[in-house]
């Protein structure tokens, strides 16, 4: 059996293993990916994050800002000589308005982002000095700091952008925040005051329950409490009653918590507070159940928050959370990636380690799981607990032929077939438990010899004819009433998978995808050549909802719609994790898994995003 068509058996997606979305709590393992100037960020030491409308990511650091797809880093950086380069290296604030203009704070100043130049233009309506703060309000009023003064802006008619106003509040201004549905917005310097948009008027400061000099944090968050963050602790201001809730003994739990030196603040999507601190890392806050959890960096666990030295957090429109380090890159928490995990149990831990290699697996109509191994067939309930297993036994000629049970289909009168690797085709009899064999050497002269016993997959069309795609490049039909079997040599070496439309079987082969009209017993191939690709071995092919096909390849995953002879190629370069694609199948959201050599990957044929999962995500390579 060639290496190749044991691996696309072997790495079947998604049937013996389901996933399992990570929870917080004390128990609970947090994973993060982590992103460094070894992945190409131009800094370790980060800012700030902004998602914008397009899916990028911008990363502000103290050496640059980047662009960040989700596979490359595009670095921005100051020229002197380039009007239309950053105004500065240091990026400390970043926002994007509503009309979808990228606005970029640095130390020497405010840069528009001009997206049709892929450059970026100076705002000079503020001075150029280091911009502090940029926030934006649901009327679309900009606001920034730099200095000791407050910048309002906003646009005309013409959707210029214009000053509207300048107040000079005699101190620095650490971050602006929305004050509710209320018009006001809240302005954060050494003290939290109001601010009214409308006449520019500025509250007195509001008295705390810590008269002690402001960190720089404000965040409101989704039940509009106010978190402030100070040297020595963190207000909370209560939207309903305008009381304070002070982080004692409320947040300290025990003695030794104490969210000092706190930098940034942002709410996950379980309503729970993430809060990173200057030197004692990230904690997690349920302030309503007076929980939290400690997330410490733990030097033997590469996957753990890689230091304790935070500078900011960002939780961006999908829910995934961007921890900014002081020098160590980037943290990132996605609470939507999923980790794998055995399901079936009583199989992988058999001593055999034959009866472990899963080569096929199929669910029947009644619920009921058939999981072909190189030991035998097991059926299995919905839990993958084993009910039945059927072994070759040399002395029963009615049990299961012998060879690694690769395909399995099941006809509409309930007949189960079972194609082996070099045993033959088996017809399980589902009341008896026993088998009648169709092979290429011997036959009861009711029925036709097969062309030869490597049955790669089964298929059964509407007429309950059984299709068979055997290596050597035969396609045989096994007619349902005469049993009779008739050859079709397609001239390839061997077959990988059969997929029915209508009158027309598609087949899956070594030179690439076999379209075969069931009525003029005609067959096309069609290859990369026929597209202008490289593409050329097939091992999977599968049918979406617009009726163009997804086709496991030697060169990555392919998109074929072969009535628009269209043809587009993904791989390593689009972030798969290789271009040995194995199998696939597409899930009811018309998300296409795929195996390969090197894992799983979710990928979405609308957005082209790819989600890999790996070794340290439970997957068995």
């Amino acid at each position: 059996m060639p290496i190749i068509m044991s691996n696309v058996k072997r790495l079947i997606i998604g049937f013996l293993i389901t996933t399992t979305s990570m929870v917080f709590g004390q128990s609970q393992k947090i994973e993060f990916e982590h992103l460094t100037m070894a992945n190409g960020l131009s800094s370790d030491i980060i800012n700030c994050f902004l998602k914008d409308a397009e899916g990028f990511l911008w990363i502000g650091t103290e050496n640059g800002l980047n662009k960040f797809d989700g596979y490359t880093f595009k670095i921005y950086k100051n020229f002197p000589q380039d009007s239309a380069s950053l105004k500065d290296d240091d990026v400390t604030t970043l926002l994007q308005d509503k009309h979808g203009n990228i606005w970029v704070g640095t130390k020497g100043g405010l840069v528009q982002y001009i997206p049709e130049k892929d450059a970026f233009q100076t705002n000079n309506l503020v001075p150029l000095y280091e911009i502090t703060s940029l926030y934006e309000d649901k009327k679309g009023n900009i606001y920034t700091s730099c200095a000791d003064s407050l910048y309002q802006m906003g646009y005309d008619k013409t959707n210029k952008l214009i000053l509207t106003r300048k107040i000079w509040i005699g101190t620095d201004i650490f971050n602006f925040e929305s004050n509710g549905t209320s018009p006001y917005l809240w302005i954060h310097t050494n003290a939290l005051s109001q601010y009214d948009p409308e006449n520019g008027k500025l509250s007195k400061p509001l008295t705390t329950p810590m008269n002690i000099s402001a960190n720089h944090i404000l965040y409101r968050d989704s039940k509009g409490w106010l978190w402030i963050s100070r040297n020595e602790g963190i207000d909370i201001l209560s939207p309903i009653t305008g009381n304070y809730m002070n982080d004692s003994p409320q947040l300290k739990p025990h003695n030794n918590f104490s969210l000092t030196g706190v930098v940034g603040i942002c709410e996950d999507e379980k309503n729970q507070m993430w809060i990173v601190s200057v030197d004692k890392g990230l904690s997690i806050i349920d302030h309503q159940r007076k929980k939290y959890d400690a997330v410490r960096h733990n030097p033997g666990n590469p996957y753990s928050i890689n230091t304790h030295q935070l500078k900011c957090i960002y939780k961006d429109n999908s829910g995934v959370i961007w921890v900014g380090s002081q020098n160590e890159g980037i943290n990132k928490y996605d609470p939507n990636r999923q980790n794998f995990k055995d399901q079936a149990s009583e199989i992988n831990a058999h001593g055999q380690r034959a009866n472990r290699s899963v080569k096929s697996i199929y669910q029947d109509n009644e619920g009921f799981y058939w999981i072909g191994t190189d030991y035998g067939l097991n059926k299995t309930d919905s839990n993958f607990h084993i009910l039945k297993t059927f072994r070759n036994d040399p002395a029963n000629k009615a049990s299961i032929s012998v060879g690694g049970i690769v395909s399995l289909a099941e006809d509409n009168t309930s007949n189960f077939w079972v194609g082996s690797w070099g045993g033959s085709l088996n017809k399980l009899n589902r009341t008896t438990n026993t088998f009648k064999h169709y092979n290429s050497t011997e036959t009861d002269n009711s029925t036709s010899l097969l062309a030869n016993d490597c049955i790669m997959d089964i298929a059964v069309d509407k007429h309950n004819n059984v299709w068979l795609a055997l290596i050597n490049g035969y396609l045989e039909r096994m007619d349902a009433k005469t049993k009779k079997i008739e050859h079709f040599n397609l001239g390839s070496f061997w077959f990988a998978d059969l997929l029915i439309d209508k009158d027309m079987i598609w087949c899956a082969n070594e030179k690439g995808l076999v379209r075969f009209d069931m009525n003029s017993k005609k067959f096309q191939l069609f290859t990369g050549k026929d597209f202008k690709q490289a593409w050329r071995r097939v091992y999977a092919l599968a049918k979406d909802k617009n009726n163009t096909f997804w086709l496991a390849t030697s060169h990555g995953l392919v998109h074929v719609d072969p009535k628009k002879k269209k043809s587009e190629v993904f791989n390593v370069t689009h972030g798969l994790l290789s271009d040995l694609i194995l199998t696939l199948q597409i899930d009811k959201n018309g998300m296409i898994w795929v195996s390969s050599d090197k894992g799983i990957t979710k990928f979405n044929p609308l957005t082209h995003q790819c989600f890999n999962y790996e070794k340290n995500d439970g997957v068995k390579i």
